[in-house]
């Protein structure tokens, strides 16, 4: 007959030695300092800083912009009078450059950015207007600076209620 706990006593394996065990577990819980011959856990270094997220980015490329409308004027009246979303016509500067996008009846807009690379503390500029028949209603013009981090990759510009919303990732 195959016994597999003769095996074991055979090697050795069957007894734990309970004052040895005790002595190594009080070596263990007294520390490196107190006991140089047990091995020790070695300090790993720290991972790399990650660019744009919790390290300075120089170069982000936007790849979307979103956009959303407050649902009324300042004062509370409606964009338009018979109470139907505003014509809304968004403009996006990223520095020098400007994106245009169409113009929709709704109070979301926005879309993919062909080129949304931007240096870090470069200004960019955010124009929604409500396009009427005979004069047009600023919704919102929204300027800020390029952060150097982001979290999440997302770019969140606000004035009251309106938002636009840059997706982006650190290329530099």
């Amino acid at each position: 007959m195959d016994d597999p706990r003769r095996r074991c006593k055979d090697r050795g394996l069957d007894f734990v030695d309970a004052d040895r065990h005790r002595k190594v577990m009080a070596l263990c819980a007294a520390g490196p300092d107190t006991a140089p011959d047990v091995p020790t856990v070695i300090n790993l270094e720290p991972a790399p800083a990650r660019p744009g997220i919790d390290a300075p980015c120089r170069i982000w490329q936007f790849a979307t912009v979103s956009a959303e409308v407050s649902p009324s004027k300042p004062g509370g009246a409606p964009w338009d009078a018979d109470g139907s979303p505003p014509e809304t016509a968004f403009m996006l500067w990223l520095g020098e450059r400007k994106v245009a996008f169409p113009t929709h009846s709704s109070y979301s807009t926005g879309g993919p950015i062909a080129d949304g690379l931007v240096s870090a503390g470069a200004t960019v500029k955010a124009s929604l207007t409500d396009r009427d028949a005979f004069f047009d209603d600023r919704i919102a013009l929204i300027s800020e600076t390029v952060p150097t981090t982001l979290k999440g990759g997302v770019w969140k510009l606000e004035s009251g209620k309106t938002s636009v919303s840059l997706t982006g990732r650190c290329v530099e």
